[in-house]
């Protein structure tokens, strides 16, 4: 029940830290890169102090401004002791009613403002996106762009782990890393 930040630039290293902060039954808080700290101060000021930051080396000095109950972790450090550690055989099971992950708004009023989603919402959400791949017996493989501090990413991960969809999940979008992948797999939606 924990709420952690968590503020990184790569979008690979968001979805590990969110899957395995979701996996221990902490919520996590997933932050924009693009957000600067004078914003993510101010959207997280109506917010009890969160357990942990996760963020980057050279974040970390500015998030001083933000109530930190624990401590704020360095990523890169984290993923490194991370090496030595057993394989987590089960995850927490949560009931329906508990937050289960936090994004926040585009910010089109000025200033982003925090969504809490319980585990049940993102069950449900996740449920109805599987719908139109099974009525349309869909075939082929479809490339999709999504932002993984956007809850439209956290509910399509989840609709894909569910269905058992193989993915490909790339560790940045630079064209130069995506298409090899597109010209390789051809994807058709």
């Amino acid at each position: 029940g924990d709420r952690c930040v968590v503020w990184l630039d790569r979008p690979l290293d968001i979805i590990v830290a969110a899957a395995g902060l979701t996996a221990i039954g902490a919520v996590p808080i997933l932050v924009s890169p693009a957000l600067g700290i004078d914003m993510l101060t101010q959207v997280m000021s109506p917010v009890p102090p969160v357990a942990r930051v996760v963020t980057t080396a050279l974040r970390a000095p500015s998030c001083s401004a933000l109530e930190v109950r624990s401590r704020v972790d360095d990523w890169a450090s984290l993923a490194e002791e991370a090496r030595a550690l057993e394989p987590r055989r089960a995850s927490v099971r949560l009931p329906a009613t508990a937050p289960y992950v936090v994004t926040h708004t585009s910010g089109t009023t000025g200033v982003n403002k925090l969504v809490e989603y319980s585990r049940g919402g993102a069950d449900h959400n996740s449920l109805t996106q599987e719908v139109p791949a099974l009525v349309q017996r869909l075939r082929g493989y479809a490339a999709i762009n999504f932002s993984p501090v956007h809850f439209r990413f956290v509910v399509g991960l989840l609709a894909a782990l569910r269905r058992r969809v193989p993915a490909i999940v790339l560790a940045d979008d630079d064209p130069g890393s995506v298409g090899p992948v597109l010209e390789r797999w051809r994807p058709s939606y």
